[in-house]
Formats: C-alpha cells, sequence, structure tokens
C-alpha cells in the first residue's frame, strides 16, 4: 500500500470480481493497524458515529470489509496479491515478468508473490520449453480448485459484510445496502473520472506478504 504522487490518499490494490481494482481510503483511518481501527472503533460511542460525515463512514466501512476478506484468505493460505497473481495464470502460463505486467507490479515483487504461491502448493515453476533461459509459472490443480472456491466466496456477501449472528461486521439489510452502495458509486463515478483525467490503477502491492 501506498500513496500516489500528487495524492493524500493511500491507495491499496483489492481483487473484486476478477479483475484488479484500488481501493482509496483517506488519511486517517487507512495508516490505523488492523487492531488499532477496531480499537478506535470500539472506543467511538453510538453517538459518535451518528455524528461522523457520509465520507468517514464509507471509508472505514471499506477497511473494515478489506480487513473480514483478509482474514478469510489468510485462512486459505492467500494474500490479496496471491489471488490476483492466480487470476492472471488461471487461463494459461506465464513468466513472471509478464505476470508483473498483467498485475502491473514491479518484478521483485512479484517473485515474492509467487515464491509464497509455490510454497502453498497454488502455483508451480518449470523451464520455457521455447527459452530455457526463462520459468514459466503454471496454476496447479490444488490452486485452480483454490481459485474457483475464492471466486465463490468474493461473490457471497455474507462472506463480506457477514450474516446478523456471526460476524461483527454484519448488516441487517445486506440488499440495501448493496444497491445503495451501487447508486453512490454511480453517481460519483463519471464526476471521478473527470477530476482524474484518468481510471486508476493497482500500484505496487509491495506491502502484501506474498
Amino acid at each position: 500500500m501506498r500513496r500516489r504522487a500528487g495524492s493524500s490518499h493511500l491507495q491499496r490494490p483489492v481483487f473484486r470480481g476478477g479483475a484488479v481494482a484500488v481501493l482509496k481510503i483517506p488519511p486517517g483511518v487507512s495508516e490505523y493497524p488492523n487492531t488499532r481501527l477496531f480499537s478506535v472503533l470500539n472506543d467511538a460511542g453510538p453517538d459518535d458515529l451518528e455524528a461522523w460525515p457520509t465520507g468517514r463512514l464509507l471509508s472505514t466501512a471499506a477497511r473494515l470489509v478489506e480487513q473480514a476478506w483478509e482474514q478469510q484468505l489468510r485462512k486459505r493460505g492467500l494474500t490479496h496479491a496471491g489471488v490476483i497473481a492466480l487470476h492472471s495464470i488461471a487461463a494459461q502460463p506465464m513468466s513472471q515478468r509478464e505476470m508483473a505486467r498483467a498485475c502491473r507490479v514491479t518484478d521483485q515483487t512479484m517473485s515474492r508473490t509467487v515464491d509464497h504461491l509455490v510454497r502453498g502448493g497454488f502455483a508451480s515453476r518449470s523451464v520455457d520449453p521455447a527459452d530455457e533461459r526463462r520459468m514459466r509459472v503454471r496454476i496447479t490443480a490444488a490452486g485452480a480448485a483454490e481459485y474457483r472456491r475464492v471466486l465463490e466466496l468474493e461473490r457471497d456477501d455474507n462472506a463480506a459484510v457477514g450474516d446478523n449472528t456471526a460476524s461483527p461486521l454484519s448488516v441487517s439489510d445486506p440488499e440495501t445496502l448493496r444497491r445503495l452502495l451501487v447508486e453512490l458509486v454511480r453517481a460519483h463515478r463519471g464526476s471521478s473520472a473527470h477530476t482524474t483525467g484518468s481510471t486508476p490503477v493497482a500500484d505496487d502491492p509491495s506491502t502484501e506478504t506474498g
């Protein structure tokens, strides 16, 4: 996670719907470690939260949902960077350089990510028959199965916001929440693109552990 030049926001690459996106988090909220963020929220009473501006509520909610998703991936031995890398080789093997280019990260970052995937049995390296100086990375059967399960999990809204009984991130009406978020994004997407002049891309997830 790093700061884009000319912006006060920290940006974090995230995997959603089979694609790479960018989560922008305003200063302050994003700089809290996970435990500290939960501590700050626990210290804020109901009245305090009711007084928060919408932007702060949205950015905090996004961070909490992202943390819940990270926990789901960790249980499966994966990281955001690892899932994005698996996405790049799901259809066919690639060299690490090709993967880095597809995922918009540095070669060094992709090397660490692939190392983690290989150790976990999700991917394997082999010599490229067309060029023995180059290694190609392919997804393993176990990696493909896990990748499909992650996609299913990602499409399950309860995995992100939780249900009403088991998750601290539960909401009473997830369908209404989703509808309102879609409306909000649609309303602001045009003005955001006009302001930035380009579509954000994923930065180098060099802080990921794999």
